[in-house]
């Protein structure tokens, strides 16, 4: 089955993915078509995925939704789950006004609305969410090390975390280090790894290191 919507998007009916059975919306229809309403219902429905241990499968797909990222157009962050539910909002506005001057079935109508929604949030995670999973990828592969040898000792001895400003390998014996890519600045691993999920940037340098090693993988990989 496919609906057209006003906008000129087509949206056929897949295997809805179970990943997103936990993404709650309004009950109403016309709450869905209202951001405000929608935006409040799927954040409920995030909240309760991160608090649910039995979907921590699900918690980086949450997580991701409660992020702010940048939007060249505004010039500014937006929330993730803001530009999910303005885009729902306004679809099923389009399908309610075609569907108006026909009688067609409400409970269809809701039904068609809640598929609008779960294509909408397949589509985030194709295109702006493929992203962060990338990054999260990358983040992953970043190799980790302990001083083995007089040379790093050398190297190391002296320098401090430009995060957390403690030494680096006199914190405690065995601490695992991480060195980035390209500007090659050393950091304590937990300070770096918590770094990272918030910026793409090395706190040194302002290096875009973690995009610089995004890209990296993705060419190995093709």
């Amino acid at each position: 089955m496919k609906f057209v919507c006003s906008d000129g998007r087509d949206y056929e009916l897949p295997e809805i993915s179970k990943h997103f059975d936990s993404i709650s919306l309004p009950c109403h229809p016309d709450n869905i078509q209202n951001p405000t309403i929608c935006r409040s219902s799927i954040e409920r429905g995030l909240s309760s995925c991160l608090s649910d241990p039995d979907k921590v499968h699900l918690h980086c797909a949450a997580k991701i939704l409660l992020k702010p990222i940048y939007v060249e157009e505004l010039q500014w962050p937006v929330l993730s789950m803001n530009l999910v539910a303005e885009r729902v909002a306004s679809i099923v506005t389009a399908i309610a006004l075609e569907n108006s001057d026909s009688n067609s079935n409400p409970d269809s109508n809701h039904l068609i609305f809640h598929f609008v929604a779960q294509v909408e949030l397949e589509c985030f995670f194709a295109n702006i969410g493929s992203r962060e999973f990338e990054k999260i990828d990358a983040i992953v592969k970043l190799k980790r090390f302990r001083v083995s040898n007089q040379e790093e000792e050398e190297e190391l001895m002296g320098s401090r975390c430009s995060i957390c400003l403690q030494d680096l390998i006199s914190t405690a014996p065995g601490i695992h280090l991480i060195r980035l890519p390209n500007c090659n600045h050393v950091f304590h691993q937990k300070c770096i790894l918590e770094w990272l999920k918030k910026s793409d940037f090395c706190p040194l340098c302002r290096d875009l290191c973690l995009q610089n090693l995004v890209d990296k993988f993705n060419h190995l990989n093709v």
